[in-house]
Order: structure tokens, then sequence, then C-alpha cells
């Protein structure tokens, strides 16, 4: 009798973990971009492929708000992207949200983490739309990054893909 139960207990087991495992969901992995060497590319190698991504490309994505569960839709116009001097970058940018539409020269500074350029500011003044903090990563097409309002009232998250302007 106690084998059997034993046996009935352990095989319960293994038909309920076979049930949930089943049930849990498929992690799709990040695909990541082609290597293209197995050495690492120069520094003017990385500045190129950069400039080469964002010049007259279009930033398609979306954003929070802290505290918010609201998704919100952005989109920046790029055109012509180029390294100044040091780690400053000369972009065109068509900012597009919510009510606002506006084209602004910037000059932002791009931090390298390894191969990765990182869009990086802090208590920057956009004309005609404030002060803002943030830290935009890019990775092959894609952009994350953390954003915040300068005077603490408003920040969130964003995300999206970084998509060549369409040719007519």
């Amino acid at each position: 009798m106690f084998k059997k139960t034993i046996t009935t207990i352990l095989l319960g087991t293994v038909l309920l973990s076979s049930v949930i495992i089943a049930d849990q969901p498929t992690v799709t992995p990040v695909p990541k971009p082609a290597a293209t060497s197995t050495t690492a590319p120069s520094q003017p190698d990385l500045d190129k492929k950069f400039a080469d991504l964002m010049s007259n490309g279009k930033m398609s994505g979306s954003f929070t708000m802290n505290g918010s569960d609201k998704i919100g839709h952005d989109e920046y116009s790029l055109g012509e992207v180029k390294k100044a001097d040091g780690d400053n970058w000369q972009i065109t940018a068509n900012i597009k949200y919510g009510k606002h539409d506006v084209s602004l020269p910037l000059v932002v500074p791009v931090k390298w983490a390894g191969d990765t350029p990182v869009i990086s500011v802090t208590d920057f003044g956009f004309p005609g739309l404030g002060k803002y903090t943030a830290r935009v990563l890019f990775y092959g097409d894609e952009y994350v990054g953390i954003w915040s309002s300068s005077d603490g009232s408003h920040g969130g998250k964003m995300w999206g893909k970084v998509e060549k302007a369409k040719k007519e």
C-alpha cells in the first residue's frame, strides 16, 4: 500500500510538472546584429555606422510617463547626423509627440559603451520643449532609454526602432 501511494504521488508530481512547464511562455531571444569581424571595430568605424543608421532616419516608438500605465507614441524624423567635436554630434531632428511638432538643430553628446552608442544629456534645453535629462541607447536598429524633465515633474521610458526614410 505504501509503495503504491508513493508511486501515485510521484506519477502525479511528474504529470503536474509537465503541465506547469508546458504553460510557461516561450522566451524569444533578442536577435544580435550580424558580426562582421572578430576584431573590435575602430572608433571611426563605429562613428560611421552610427551616422549611417541615424542620418535621414526616423526614430519611431513608444514612451511611458512615470506613474501611468498609458503608453504614448512618439516620432523623431532625422536629417543629417554627423560627429562634431569630441563626444558631440550634430543632429537635425523633427520631434513629434502630443501637440508638439518642432524641428530643431541639436548638438548632443554621444558616449560609447564598447560598440554601443548612448545619447547622454543632462538638463539639456530643447527650444520650445523645456529642459530634459535622458540616456538613450542604440543597438542594431533599436533604441531604448529613460528620460525626465529637469524640474522632475514628468519622465518615463522610451523604446522603438530606427528606420530609414522611404524614398519617393
